[in-house]
């Protein structure tokens, strides 16, 4: 059976792949990835060394000397470099001059609002605390402007959001919920902190609504000890984001 398994090797602090198993036998062939070269794949917890996983001839085989030629997505591939300068550098290189890991640096108020435009629905990597805190600080007053926009313009109270309000609320939705994803992975969790109660959420209703049926006192109790249970988590979530990054690479970046 042809081995399907796709390669990534570090040259130069940077990550090249992927590869089919072929050409990176044949890199191998070539010396161009040698016994302590680090390879990854998936499947792997980490970079290791090529002599890990091929064999290495000890003694010159008969074999084509001329360097394979690699196209451009085999030449650089974003998903890894990163995790390869990361390992393959000195533990000191992991930090920047702000103390912190240099791919979840500290930001400035607005660096850090270009930063979640930028990375609009991105939810892989990592984002420090002034990165998720500041983008919080625009989202609460964007919240109060657009609020005060809607009482001038159509005459709606703070408890009856008008129009701009819901709209500014939609448009910031999906970068609020990716920075947050990204602060949860600078502390080395899971993303789904997030998502998981979002979907714990929407089966305590379908719960409500099938099991208990609409009878007003036992709907009152479940209410109150979900609210209870969103209490308990909320507080936790607040502590996790304000919790230091990791000063390393983890696996999220």
């Amino acid at each position: 059976m042809k081995n399907t398994r796709v390669w990534y090797y570090v040259a130069n602090d940077a990550s090249i792949g992927p590869l089919d198993h072929e050409k990176i036998l044949g890199l191998v062939a070539n010396s161009q990835v040698k016994p302590e070269t680090l390879v990854w794949a998936e499947g792997m917890e980490s970079w290791e060394a090529a002599k890990n996983y091929f064999m290495f001839a000890t003694a010159p085989l008969e074999v084509s000397k001329q360097p394979l030629h690699l196209d451009s997505t085999e030449r650089s591939s974003p998903a890894f470099s990163t995790r390869a300068a990361a390992i393959s550098k000195p533990a000191a290189s992991d930090l920047g001059a702000d103390g912190l890991y240099i791919y979840a640096p500290s930001r400035g108020f607005r660096d850090a609002i270009n930063v979640c435009f930028r990375r609009y629905a991105t939810f892989s990597g990592r984002a420090s605390r002034s990165e998720y805190w500041f983008f919080m600080l625009f989202f609460i007053l964007i919240s109060l402007v657009t609020s005060v926009l809607d009482i001038l313009m159509f005459g709606k109270s703070f408890e009856n959001y008008g129009p701009i309000h819901n709209i500014s609320q939609l448009v910031l939705f999906i970068p609020n919920a990716a920075v947050s994803w990204r602060r949860l992975h600078d502390t080395g969790r899971s993303g789904w902190w997030i998502g998981a109660p979002i979907i714990a959420l929407v089966c305590s209703i379908l719960f409500l609504i099938f099991t208990l049926g609409f009878n007003t006192h036992t709907a009152e109790i479940w209410l109150g000890l979900c609210a209870i249970a969103f209490m308990i988590y909320f507080c936790v979530m607040m502590v996790f984001m304000c919790l230091k990054g990791n000063l390393k690479a983890n696996r999220f970046g």
